[in-house]
């Protein structure tokens, strides 16, 4: 544990914020008080995305990007069905004109 006088936590801020990440840090005012300054996890992140439930298995999305990348629509692609299950209704769906 550290302590810091309200002045130097003031002028080492940086300092004292990163030495929180490891250890208690407190401050003392003048008058005797005393702060604890603790790190705490952020909970998530900006880009964290929710899971969405799906029958996709890893084949059927390495093929789609595959038909993305050869020009052919991978919502084309997917309505031709990649695998022998039948389509669920999270997956988008075309009709097969073949």
């Amino acid at each position: 544990m550290k302590v810091y006088s309200y002045s130097e936590a003031r002028q080492k801020f940086a300092k004292v914020l990163d030495l929180a990440r490891t250890e208690e840090v407190v401050i003392r005012k003048r008058s005797g008080e005393l702060f604890s300054l603790a790190y705490k996890k952020p909970s998530s992140f900006p880009f964290d995305v929710k899971g969405v439930q799906t029958r996709a298995t890893t084949k059927d999305i390495l093929e789609a990007v595959e038909a993305s990348r050869s020009g052919e629509s991978p919502v084309v692609m997917i309505g031709k069905r990649l695998s022998n299950r039948p389509l669920t209704p999270s997956v988008a769906t075309v009709q097969d004109k073949s």
